[in-house]
């Protein structure tokens, strides 16, 4: 699909062909089918012969595990009649694809051009694009065993993904650095994308040194905080160069990653060290978080503007931004004096899953609360302390006037 042929280079004489599912792909479906099929029809075997049935086996729960098996068993049978039926007729003038319940025909003349979906684990995926609106899109699924011809065939079409890159490379060229030579311009354009490389990829090393190094001097939290608002104004300072939400074939560069990322890393690390009192505090906070920067990143990116559902998908995400940075704001620009409470330390705790581990200090009462507590805590503060030492928990109003609650290390000499 990158060398198109013009029609004397078309040997119509080897058409018509057919294409099936590779051998490789069917030792994967087939023997996946089977098991997912054999799977599902015990299921439904057990459920409807083997459970009897009474009050302690509600309907419902019967009904919707028979549902889960039936699902189970049908999507096995498929996967294996996909292995054996699915086939390719590829003709001089058109195509029809063969599925175990339908087919489906196009002709040549009716094809606008085609792309290709990647998938992260199975095979990419052939689409055909009609011409005509009504008509629907046709797509190949490439666990075929192809061969030069088919080659030849497709490379006959539009690549509607490599016209999507050259329309967005002009856009650009057209936009930035029009008063220099196109050399100068180019330079210029491609240093601005490196650069984006590498904001993207220091948001994941910040993420890196976010979990494994201390945060001296608050250094990480406050380069976390600012990250989006650095990636808002490049957007709104290389206009149209940068985007959000950027789509697949674009040569923009997308800095959604540095505009969310920051987010959730924060969230984690306020969410275990600074606490409220309930969750309206934190409540609003996401919410202006969304409404500030959110607002801002809609603001400065028509092209973002018009992705409705990716911005209204991106705009939840940033709750956690607005979470995260509004809490350590709140605790960090808290200009009052907070009250200090010291208590003892009871136990260590540490609550792992498979993606985060959450580290708690059992201590005893403390200022408004009468009974024991079980308070979150960073990793660095966790190791630093060991049963029976006192710590002192800090209650301050916030600089947002959300109140907060932080376990810290009692004043040298303080005494209560």
């Amino acid at each position: 699909m990158t060398t198109q042929l013009t029609h004397d280079d078309f040997d119509t004489s080897v058409y018509p062909r057919t294409y099936g599912v590779s051998v490789g792909w069917k030792l994967v479906l087939v023997p996946l089918g089977i098991l997912f099929g054999l799977a599902g029809c015990a299921g439904l075997v057990f459920l409807l012969f083997f459970v009897p049935r009474g009050a302690a086996q509600p309907i419902w729960a019967i009904s919707f595990l028979s549902v889960i098996s039936a699902g189970f068993a049908g999507m096995g049978i498929y996967s294996v009649l996909s292995a054996l039926m699915y086939r390719v007729v590829l003709t001089a003038d058109g195509v029809e694809v063969v599925e175990p319940f339908r087919r489906r025909h196009l002709l040549c003349s009716q094809i606008r051009g085609c792309r290709r979906l990647r998938t992260q684990h199975g095979p990419p995926t052939l689409v055909l694009v009609p011409t005509a609106e009504p008509r629907k899109q046709l797509k190949i699924s490439l666990m075929l065993k192809k061969d030069h011809a088919f080659d030849a065939w497709l490379a006959r079409l539009a690549d509607l993904d490599q016209e999507e890159l050259d329309r967005s490379e002009q856009e650009i060229a057209g936009a930035l650095y029009q008063h220099r030579m196109p050399e100068e311009r180019g330079a210029h354009i491609k240093r601005l994308k490196q650069l984006a490389k590498w904001l993207n990829g220091g948001a994941v090393a910040l993420g890196i040194a976010t979990i494994a190094l201390p945060d001296y001097h608050h250094l990480v939290t406050t380069t976390l905080i600012a990250l989006p608002w650095v990636a808002v104004w490049l957007v709104a300072r290389f206009q149209p160069l940068y985007r959000f939400g950027a789509r697949r074939n674009d040569v923009h560069p997308d800095f959604t990653p540095v505009l969310l990322l920051p987010g959730f890393l924060l969230m984690s690390r306020a969410l275990a060290d600074a606490h409220t009192f309930d969750w309206s505090g934190p409540l609003m906070l996401a919410f202006g978080g969304v409404l500030i920067l959110g607002g801002a990143a809609l603001r400065v990116d028509p092209w973002f503007r018009q992705q409705r559902w990716t911005a209204v998908l991106t705009c939840v995400f940033i709750l956690a931004y607005g979470i995260g940075a509004g809490l350590e704001i709140d605790v960090l620009a808290d200009s009052s004096k907070p009250s200090i409470y010291p208590t003892q330390v009871l136990g260590k705790r540490v609550s792992r899953s498979s993606r985060s581990s959450t580290y708690y200090l059992r201590v005893g009462p403390w200022g408004p609360i009468t009974g024991g507590d079980e308070i979150a805590v960073s990793p660095a503060r966790y190791r630093a302390t060991r049963t029976g030492d006192t710590v002192c928990v800090c209650v301050g109003k916030g600089a947002f006037r959300v109140p907060w609650y932080q376990v810290r290390d009692c004043p040298e000499g303080w005494s209560g």
